[in-house]
């Protein structure tokens, strides 16, 4: 009875170690796949932290931390990088083990640090504002620049120089223009007719659940955190 209870328990330690090095690389490339259909990025790297690993087996991991380096959204927006950490993270294991993306249920706490560069949101922007042509941003600590071309009226176009800041709306980073001038005469009566706050994007439609918490300008970028929501 000793010799099977020590072979049982022989089998259980070979078991558990045989999970803890098998399901973590599991979840991991699960997990990577998901991102890259996701974003679409240059490249992507994922550290999964889950100890002991059967902890996996009902659906719960210790932590998740992901580099992505040129995110690609549905909509056109690219991010120049995305650094991602979540911890106790509560997901469907039939996600890890079928042919559906990995989702996370519950998040226990987490942040999401993503950086635009002007470039990127210069052509994001030009796609999508109907009033201005030929969008450029400018980012600096002190001050946001928003420049482009326009037409008034049918009778008078030219370059318009909004400056402003960004800030946060809702679930939206926008650039909020607090002077305005039209080939460098300032427009301070109109400048609310012509380019009144300018989304920049709606957190709602990342590919999971966030909420923005924080937007800085820096010089040549703007960053941004957001935080996982839990279903």
């Amino acid at each position: 009875m000793r010799k099977l209870l020590y072979v049982f328990l022989i089998m259980v330690i070979v078991v558990v170690i045989g999970l803890q090095f098998l399901l973590p690389p599991m979840l991991n490339q699960k997990v990577v796949d998901s991102i890259n259909r996701a974003f679409n990025p240059t490249s992507s790297q994922v550290v999964i932290t889950s100890v002991p690993a059967a902890k996996l087996l009902i659906g719960n991991v210790d932590g998740i931390e992901a580099d992505i380096v040129n995110a690609k959204l549905k909509d056109g927006l690219v991010f120049k990088s995305i650094h991602l950490v979540a911890k106790d993270v509560g997901f469907n294991i039939t996600s890890m083990y079928g042919n559906k993306d990995f989702a996370p249920d519950s998040v226990g706490s987490g942040r999401l640090e993503g950086v635009l560069t002007e470039e990127a949101v210069s052509t994001y922007l030009s796609k999508k504002l109907e009033k201005l042509d030929q969008a450029v941003v400018r980012f600096t600590p002190e001050e946001v620049a928003l420049q482009g071309r326009v037409t008034i009226g049918g009778f008078l176009e030219g370059t318009i120089t909004a400056m402003g800041t960004v800030e946060i709306k809702g679930n939206t980073v926008i650039f909020a223009p607090h002077k305005m001038s039209l080939n460098g005469t300032n427009l301070p009566s109109i400048t609310s007719a012509i380019l009144k706050e300018v989304p920049i994007y709606n957190f709602d439609e990342f590919p999971f659940p966030v909420t923005v918490k924080e937007v800085e300008a820096q010089k040549g970028s703007l960053r941004v955190v957001v935080v996982p929501v839990s279903k």
